[in-house]
């Protein structure tokens, strides 16, 4: 069986986290470019892809769809408070409530 990504880095002298690893063995611009050096080797960069290539032919997960972003609201309406929460007797959460409830999509 082979060595997973993070114990492979933790053994070449670079502890980080397996997402990371497989982060950088999945970008190109690691391969360098004429401004930044390269710190990932094609052969290795090849390989990689290739085992996640296969291992994904192998378990299926090819031509899945993930999920559209959300794309958050960016249009707001604002009504105007019925009351300003006093400084007295509410506490700035209780005035951030009551203002943030005023809020409204305007789509």
């Amino acid at each position: 069986a082979g060595m997973s990504l993070q114990s492979a880095a933790r053994a070449a002298g670079h502890p980080m986290a397996h997402s990371t690893v497989r982060r950088m063995l999945q970008r190109k611009c690691y391969l360098g470019d004429a401004f930044y050096p390269a710190i990932l080797d094609k052969e290795t960069y090849a390989r990689a892809n290739a085992e996640w290539q296969h291992r994904a032919d192998v378990m299926q997960r090819l031509g899945k769809t993930r999920r559209k972003p959300v794309c958050p609201q960016t249009k707001f309406l604002l009504e105007l408070p019925q009351q300003i929460p006093e400084l007295d007797g509410n506490t700035p959460f209780q005035q951030a409530e009551y203002l943030y409830h005023l809020i409204q999509n305007k789509e």
